[in-house]
């Protein structure tokens, strides 16, 4: 990488440098030599997964830890570690706030000990006995993910759980026997990847569905999207990574070029109730509007504010409202102008900026509205409220004029 010796395993600087002090020697050796999941621990150490049988010449069967500065971790010792028939694998990870670790992917048995697709390992590496699926999972396991009270949810491309049938996606109790509480049926097409949300929902990738903490297919989360809405080329199509940001916006990656009819080329975030930015005439098209009646100067419900507006405002361009209108206080020396902005609105041909004057015809002073607070002028403050509209408020000081005028310019491009 970069010129540098990395076989397997590399860290790269947040410039997207490699990170020279990160180096585990010569590393990964094995009939294939592939590192499909990696976990940073909250100490720095670094769990992978994957198929390989050495890590800088010690024996490592498909799990190993390495220290923050990549050398191996002698503390974590998987004995003989994950073997089966064929070329065994670990494919995903996950750890628990105790430490321990729960590893899925292809395999019949860990350190010796029967277990199928699915096992946990204590802190320093060794087989969790506590936790015994029995006759485990019937096929690949790919995605992990740990929820607060220490279930564990599984993806993979499965039709049995232990004694449960479970199509793509189950989750186990703590001890390992299968939650006949949670059941999806057989309306989740692909298992892979799983995000949990903090409401307990669960995300799973392929063609995105969201379910409710049940397994229930949750239908608000525009089911739209789950079959084949995202498209590409190719056979595979769909969202192979999927995560959740603090603000309950979703990022999604995977084999697609588009999402929902919008450009988006193998990456794309999701508003919490899965909808993505749409271009100003594609918003236009859903409200029927073609011709001079579309254009972002139009108004063709008569109700004083142009179609620019109400795409910014979240308003009906075909029904009167003025609902969404900026409204206007004062206070602590500001004229204060509080407005939504719809999230659909956010594409990069949208220009937002409150503009303000002393007078009708000159408008020297303009604030830009950014996708944040941290890109915006100084006194504009945004708030994110999820799926709903974002809050705007923009703070002009009224200095010693008589008076002060502000307008709101949406300015839309080609």
């Amino acid at each position: 990488m970069n010129g540098a010796h990395r076989h397997g395993i590399a860290r790269l600087n947040a410039d997207g440098s490699l990170d020279y002090s990160f180096n585990s020697g010569i590393g990964l050796g094995g009939y294939l030599d592939w590192v499909s999941a990696v976990v940073v621990q909250s100490d720095g150490k670094v769990l992978i997964g994957g198929s390989f049988s050495t890590v800088d010449g010690t024996n490592r069967n498909n799990i190993a830890r390495l220290n923050s500065d990549g050398t191996l971790d002698g503390s974590f010792n998987p004995g003989t570690g994950v073997t089966g028939d064929g070329y065994p694998s670990v494919n995903s990870l996950a750890v628990r706030p105790d430490g321990r670790v729960f590893i899925g992917g292809d395999f019949t048995a860990v350190n010796g000990t029967n277990r199928n697709r699915i096992a946990r390992l204590n802190a320093e590496g060794g087989l969790d006995s506590s936790f015994n699926p029995g006759t485990g999972v019937n096929n690949s396991v790919g995605a992990l993910a740990v929820q607060p009270d220490g279930k564990v949810l599984i993806g993979g491309d499965f039709t049995t759980v232990k004694d449960l049938d479970r199509s793509r996606i189950a989750r186990l109790n703590a001890d390992g026997s299968g939650d006949s509480d949670f059941d999806a049926g057989t309306t989740i097409c692909c298992g892979n990847p799983i995000a949990l949300q903090p409401d307990g929902k669960v995300l799973v990738g392929g063609s995105i569905a969201r379910l409710n903490p049940n397994g229930s297919l949750e239908s608000s989360f525009h089911p739209d999207l789950l079959f084949g809405v995202i498209t590409s080329p190719y056979d595979s199509a769909g969202a192979s990574a999927i995560a959740v940001q603090p603000d309950g916006k979703v990022l999604i990656g995977g084999d697609f070029t588009s999402v929902n009819g919008v450009v988006r080329p193998h990456v794309a975030r999701l508003y919490g109730d899965s909808q993505l930015p749409v271009s100003f005439a594609a918003w236009a098209a859903g409200f029927s509007l073609s011709g001079a009646a579309a254009a972002a100067g139009a108004d063709p419900d008569s109700d004083g504010m142009p179609n620019g507006a109400e795409y910014i405002l979240g308003g009906n361009p075909t029904a009167p409202d003025t609902s969404g209108r900026p409204t206007v206080t004062s206070g602590g020396g500001n004229m204060v102008i509080t407005f939504p902005r719809d999230d659909t609105s956010e594409t990069p041909d949208v220009t937002l900026t409150v503009e303000t004057g002393t007078d009708l015809v000159t408008w020297p002073v303009i604030f830009t509205i950014g996708p944040n607070t941290a890109a915006s002028s100084p006194g504009v403050s945004i708030t994110e409220n999820g799926s709903a509209a974002d809050t705007i408020t923009v703070a002009i000081p009224q200095g010693t004029a008589p008076r002060i005028f502000a307008r709101l310019q949406v300015m839309i491009g080609p």
